[in-house]
């Protein structure tokens, strides 16, 4: 049994603990609401709105693949074990060896996505057309190596999470959406829509890169460095690989986000909130094949 020291010294660590992933995940939910305010102000419901907001989708469909909560599920609990039975050495093999094999994945999907994204645009805006199309895939090929990032970003979020450093890996976020926030106000007043809209993807993906480059000293000194190798060999790595492969929830969100893709255009607004189910705006009587709901992030 614990001694009341020990257990009083652990419910502490615990509140502690839950304190800073609450402050962390509550200043990520500011910044993204600043960030929403500010694209409204810049963009309203313009094409170039919906053209940003469709794009958006296309890669962030990798980091729900790839991203925090499948990884976090699949690799924290080998790592964390790893950890906890004082196998440092063995932790930072598999830490190394994840870390490969992501970059290594992510990568060849970017390059197949970049390559394929006028053929995706098709599968997942099919209204788009002429110069609205064309923008779409313009921001997509920008946005697709920021998603790779962010998967990167995943994989150091799960290495602070099991060193128990919480509010960096919540924060983290803030910079991506400080990013966008500032490339807006800062060519917002020289731009058109339609050239913001590019802008604002690549200050999209130098947020992406300054998330993880917060992280990364952390994440090294906490490692002891970073050997990075494709060793599947290793038993833990495989564990991790598996835990991975069986858990299917991200192709199911996918798919249930997919069964809304018939509406107009003007309803990625209401796809862009983060709700579960809301009466589709577009729904009319005249159309009564669109479905009567959205399926929002």
């Amino acid at each position: 049994m614990k001694s009341p020291e020990t257990a009083a010294a652990s419910r502490f660590a615990s509140k502690r603990s839950s304190f800073f992933v609450a402050a962390g995940i509550l200043l990520s939910r500011i910044a993204g609401l600043i960030r929403d305010r500010v694209f409204a102000h810049y963009f309203g419901n313009s094409d170039a709105a919906d053209a940003f907001k469709a794009a958006f989708r296309i890669p962030n469909a990798l980091s729900n693949l790839f991203g925090e909560g499948v990884l976090s599920a699949s690799f924290i609990p080998v790592y964390a074990g790893l950890l906890a039975r004082d196998e440092d050495e063995e932790a930072r093999r598999t830490a190394g060896a994840v870390a490969a094999l992501l970059a290594l994945s992510t990568s060849i999907l970017v390059l197949i996505g970049v390559l394929a994204t006028p053929y995706l645009i098709d599968a997942i805006a099919p209204g788009f057309s002429g110069d609205k199309r064309e923008l779409t895939i313009r921001i997509v090929r920008i946005l697709f190596p920021g998603a790779g990032l962010l998967v990167l970003s995943a994989w150091c979020l799960g290495i602070l999470n099991s060193h128990r450093r919480f509010f960096l890996s919540y924060t983290a976020p803030v910079i991506w959406n400080a990013a966008m926030i500032a490339t807006m106000w800062g060519f917002g007043g020289r731009y058109a829509q339609y050239p913001l809209a590019e802008v604002l993807s690549w200050g999209s993906v130098i947020g992406s890169a300054l998330q993880v480059a917060v992280q990364l000293p952390v994440v090294l000194r906490l490692l002891r460095g970073l050997h990075l190798s494709l060793a599947f060999h290793l038993e833990n790595v495989r564990t991790v690989v598996r835990n991975f492969c069986c858990r299917p929830a991200p192709l199911r969100l996918w798919l249930t986000r997919r069964r809304c893709t018939r509406c107009p255009s003007a309803c990625l607004e209401c796809r862009s909130r983060r709700r579960n189910f809301r009466p589709c705006p577009e729904r009319s009587e005249q159309n009564q094949k669109l479905p009567n709901y959205c399926v929002c992030d």
